[in-house]
């Protein structure tokens, strides 16, 4: 009989590694569902809980759950087939294990990449100086002192190559990976300049490992620990996260940490997941068709079944937004500052 212990770790393993071993082709969190005949791909991969879910016949479940259905193994069986294949060792319940056999075991595979620290405190020196946050000042949309504010409690950055970095650094501290960003003299993306990652620069420059997997978090998740039951607001820019928490800091007598998803496309369910027993309050873009808003929906919904949790999609810019606004794809920090243009 396998112990608590050893089932503990057999279920850290990476989910997206034990559905490769099982020769299943993922890209992108996503594969064909082995378990019906699929056009998709309709199966979806969890790795921040482990678990997954096909959309299309609707089978989830845990890492365990897929190498019994996939092996058409038992559970004891399935367990010692992940043991056999990631060098699990069985600890018996009881057996307090000495420091030096306990560092000899395999660290649990579910635990994110991450990137030094120190690269952010690097980064934070030359922040005021990039073109982003001196539009922030020159357009009016933020004083000096709190753009002061903004850098330190956001952690901005800036890349050897003038851009800004966004860094997405979680509630645990862990640096996760930072976007780098360019932007105009009047607070527009330029976007004759492609975003990139600071991990794919590393990675070019031989710094970080091949093998590392940016595993992505709110930007400004950090700030979970640094308040006491506050509201959490989540909207899709970084700019307008940063501007926000400037602009409305409280509301009804309670702080407001102000999170970005960095984008529709970025947007997951299990990005909620650290979010479990906040209040959250999520602000979509606008469009004439409504997409931005049906996709929150949908991953909102999605995000309420993993957290037991309500999540509340505010309807704001499908209210008030004037059809000219929906054209122009405004978001929350437009309708609160009146500009008409695309952030």
């Amino acid at each position: 009989m396998l112990s608590q212990l050893t089932i503990n770790r057999i279920q850290e393993t990476d989910i997206i590694s034990i559905a490769q071993r099982l020769g299943l082709n993922v890209r992108n969190r996503k594969c064909r569902c082995p378990f019906h005949e699929d056009r998709g791909p309709s199966l979806a991969f969890w790795p921040s809980v482990n678990g997954w879910k096909c959309y299309g016949c609707g089978e989830k479940g845990s890492s365990i759950d897929l190498v019994m259905k996939v092996r058409n193994l038992g559970f004891v069986e399935a367990c010692q087939w992940l043991m056999d294949e990631f060098g699990i060792i069985d600890i018996p319940e009881g057996v307090c294990m000495p420091n030096a056999e306990a560092k000899s075991l395999p660290a649990p595979q579910s635990s994110p990449d991450v990137l030094p620290s120190v690269l952010v405190e690097r980064a934070i020196q030359g922040a005021e100086d990039t073109a982003f946050c001196r539009a922030l000042v020159n357009t009016g949309l933020l004083s000096r002192e709190q753009l002061e504010q903004v850098i330190m409690l956001y952690r901005l950055g800036r890349s050897h190559d003038g851009g800004i970095v966004f860094w997405q650094i979680d509630e645990q501290e862990r640096v996760r990976d930072g976007k780098i960003m360019y932007y105009l003299d009047d607070c527009h993306r330029d976007h004759l300049r492609k975003p990139t990652w600071v991990s794919y620069r590393l990675r070019k420059r031989g710094m970080i490992l091949n093998t590392f997997r940016a595993t992505p978090c709110f930007f400004g998740q950090h700030l979970l620990a640094k308040a006491a039951d506050p509201l959490v607001a989540i909207v899709e820019s970084e700019k307008t996260a940063v501007v926000c928490s400037q602009l409305v800091p409280s509301y009804n007598g309670r702080s407001v940490i102000w999170l970005a998803s960095g984008g529709l496309s970025q947007l997951r369910p299990e990005l909620f997941l650290p979010l479990k027993g906040y209040d959250i309050i999520v602000f979509p873009d606008t469009d004439t068709q409504g997409e931005a808003y049906r996709k929150w929906s949908e991953v909102v919904a999605e995000a309420q079944h993993l957290l037991f949790h309500p999540v509340f999609i505010s309807d704001l810019l499908e209210r008030c937004a004037s059809a000219e606004q929906k054209q122009l794809k405004i978001d929350l920090l437009d309708l609160l500052t009146g500009a008409p243009g695309i952030p």
